[in-house]
């Protein structure tokens, strides 16, 4: 009997325990990105025939992150051209795996369409982000800023294999000076 005359007391402890206790949310946070860098167009088999520009837009949805240590994973969209001679869409999927607190990996995968060149393709693409992609504690929006590696390989259309070195600039990043500009021009708000 003397066994059971901590029970309600472990059990009302537990019941406040569970009623008190806030869920874990890692709600998604979501970035944008203007990429700028040198692109290698291959064809024929080859991977480096020549040498290019690459300019494009990507956003990206992360799931899953609570903290700057955890993994998390979602979908991106994005948009290039490749030495401004076409308009490459493309979408998939993105895994952020931290290295420490500061600096993850971001691997994603996923398919392109190429429009504008001698014909029209699709393929397969794959590309490897290291560089600064913090979770946000106060915001749906992340800051990201580093380097992309990205390779394409078309399926469809001409044979082509495309190696991307790019910076990966944050876009609201790249805005705030502007901001802040505008704001020390317009001043403060009047006082009543």
């Amino acid at each position: 009997m003397s066994g059971t005359r901590g029970a309600p007391i472990v059990a009302a402890v537990f019941a406040v325990a569970l009623l008190g206790a806030r869920g874990a949310r890692a709600e998604p946070q979501w970035n944008g990105a203007l990429l700028g860098g040198a692109t290698g167009v291959g064809d024929d088999g080859g991977w480096w025939r020549r040498t290019t520009t690459y300019a494009g837009l990507r956003g990206e949805v992360l799931f899953g992150r609570g903290r700057n240590v955890e993994m998390g994973a979602g979908p991106y969209v994005s948009v290039g051209t490749v030495g401004w001679e076409d308009v490459r869409p493309g979408a998939g999927g993105s895994w952020l795996v931290p290295l420490n607190e500061y600096v993850p990996v971001v691997l994603s995968g996923g398919g392109y369409a190429s429009f504008g060149r001698a014909r029209p393709g699709a393929g397969v693409s794959g590309s490897l982000f290291i560089g600064a992609h913090s979770h946000n504690f106060h915001s749906a929006y992340a800051m990201v800023w580093g380097v992309a590696l990205g390779v394409e390989r078309s399926v469809i259309g001409a044979e082509e294999r495309i190696v991307t070195v790019a910076a990966h600039l944050d876009l609201v990043g790249l805005a705030l000076p502007g901001l802040l500009l505008y704001e020390a021009v317009k001043g403060p708000p009047p006082t009543e």
